[in-house]
């Protein structure tokens, strides 16, 4: 009797399973709907297949293990009632089977198979949700069952427990499912699978480097096998974790190279690889000849889809790499960016100075479209990414104006922050000052309001310490590595061209030349920028071409 009852159970569940798949096929709301009406009759295994369809159409159906849905979609989702009803279902029943481990093995299959621990980590990290505790729970039913896992099951949970952070909570989990990986056979897992698992230990943070190279070692032989997206994965992972593998990177640059590694790539991908080989050179490692040129073009036919951040990255790692290879490429690349450089932030434009001047690339057009972002801007700047800007047009043709300009803004900048420092200290000197006078007020047998070694005096004495130490000898400013000479007979606080670039920075109206007043005894005492034989000239340019710059 007690038999039969369990054989109509098992009848209904398989039933259940394949109303839940049905109502998949019509989208997520049947889905949600059957689970509204039937939840108390399901088991593990209905609540993985439910969990699991919702994920799998959140997913635009992608079957992919990396496959991550859309967050309007998932708020949609986890806004209706019956979802966090079926979490709560999935929870219990995990919680259930995870005692039931620890007491018979066997007798958790009743409850929740292993197998679908592995679906239902899946489903959470496609939706985004990390619930830590069903995670754990989760991980300690999937153990006993790992060593019977399908190839796709142990790459699933790698990857889920890597995308939501929970491998350092499980790490028992993480050992099973490499030991799993150490055990396998050739060709047993496909090499996308292979290069997710890559990624999933390098993302955990899993130190087992005979277990990557042993991977690597595999994947050298089938890198035809592999799209851009898996490559760059690999190449991360080993960058990641520091570890060199000769055989993988000859095989990925000689399908860059010869085969279709670049082909459909995308620009987050390629910055990734190209990252990785760029450390390898800079560490000594031989890279295959071509290598830098073909990702270099491949970089060019992708500018129209580059960020600022992934142009960034890519002359980061050419700079890195120092290959003369991509000299010429590069200076197309940043030719086709020079346009677009105010979308830009003051960092990125930092960072695309320092790269071209270490490779001693960059047409005219890159730097007047450098000059006339970074002119228009010098308020967003740090000290670190004005002297980067400040070295760069000092080495660049035609300039000469521009680094004037920067080289009165770095001084006009490191002034105020003297000034604020000065200030201050004066302010904390009053604070000390007064403090003294009133411990000295203090009459015999009386306890003073503070000591002397007090944060306020300790703060003034630094404060005023720094302020010296931040006063600029008379006759000459460092900026940027360069000495700039003060105009004769004038104090270091004279800086009439400065004084009008705050001007122009202040007013909102676009600037012509006739609002460009400059008092006239500037001009007898500037000298002009190389190449140009008169003050006139020098302040028809003023007038023009610096104003263009600052509107």
């Amino acid at each position: 009797m007690k038999e039969r009852g369990k054989k109509t159970k098992a009848v209904a569940h398989k039933r259940m399973n394949r109303r839940i798949v049905d109502a998949a096929s019509k989208g997520v709301a049947p889905v949600l709907d059957l689970v509204w009406q039937e939840l108390p009759c399901m088991n593990g295994v209905n609540l993985a297949t439910a969990l699991h369809r919702i994920a799998r159409q959140c997913t635009d159906g992608e079957l992919a293990p990396d496959a991550t849905a859309s967050s309007d979609v998932v708020h949609e989702v986890i806004s209706h009632p019956a979802f966090n009803a079926l979490l709560h279902a999935v929870e219990t029943q995990a919680t259930a089977a995870r005692i039931q481990v620890a007491n018979d093995p066997d007798g958790a299959e009743e409850t929740m198979p292993a197998q679908c621990a592995s679906i239902l980590a899946w489903s959470l990290a496609s939706l985004g949700i990390c619930h830590l505790t069903l995670l754990e729970a989760l991980a300690d039913v999937a153990i006993p069952g790992v060593d019977q896992f399908q190839p796709y099951e142990v790459t699933n949970m790698l990857w889920a427990y890597a995308k939501l952070g929970a491998s350092s909570r499980c790490p028992d989990l993480i050992a099973a499912l490499a030991r799993r990986l150490r055990r396998r056979s050739w060709e047993e897992f496909k090499a996308h699978s292979l290069s997710l698992a890559m990624w999933s230990f390098a993302t955990a943070n899993w130190h087992d480097v005979e277990l990557l190279e042993n991977i690597g070692l595999e994947l050298s032989t089938r890198m035809m096998d592999l799209k851009p997206e898996s490559i760059s994965n690999i190449c991360w992972a080993f960058a990641e974790k520091h570890v060199a593998h000769p055989a993988l990177f000859e095989a990925v640059a000689i399908a860059a190279v010869k085969g279709k590694a670049l082909v459909h790539v995308k620009p987050g991908d390629l910055t990734i690889i190209l990252r990785a080989y760029a450390m390898c050179a800079s560490t000594g490692t031989p890279v295959l000849p071509g290598f830098f040129a073909k990702i270099g073009w491949a970089s060019v036919e992708l500018a129209q889809h580059m960020l600022p951040c992934h142009l960034t990255h890519v002359m980061r790692s050419f700079a890195m790499a120092n290959s003369e290879e991509c000299l010429g490429v590069v200076s197309q690349l940043l030719d086709v960016f020079a346009s677009n450089f105010a979308h830009f932030t003051p960092e990125e434009l930092g960072s695309l100075a320092r790269s071209a001047m270490k490779l001693r690339v960059g047409s005219k057009v890159f730097y007047d479209a450098l000059a006339v972002s970074s002119l228009q801007r010098l308020a967003d700047f740090d000290m670190r990414d004005l002297a980067t800007m400040l070295q760069a047009f000092s080495q660049a043709e035609g300039l000469a104006l521009a680094t004037m300009v920067l080289e009165e803004a770095v001084m006009a900048r490191r002034r105020r922050e003297c000034i604020a420092a000065s200030s201050l200290a004066a302010n904390a000197n009053k604070g000390a000052l007064l403090l003294k006078e009133l411990q000295e007020s203090t009459g015999p047998g009386q306890q003073p309001l503070q000591s002397s070694n007090s944060p306020t005096a300790s703060t003034a004495s630094s404060l005023a310490a720094h302020a010296q130490g931040g006063k600029h000898e008379q006759g000459s400013e460092q900026s940027g590595g360069c000495t700039v000479p003060h105009s004769p007979g004038h104090p270091a606080s004279f800086c009439p061209l400065s004084e009008a670039v705050a001007y122009a920075q202040i007013n909102d109206a676009p600037m012509g030349a006739a609002q460009w007043q400059v008092p006239e005894p500037f001009y007898g005492e500037l000298r002009p920028p190389p190449g140009l034989e008169s003050f006139n000239s020098t302040r028809s340019l003023f007038s023009a071409s610096t104003c263009a710059w600052l509107v």
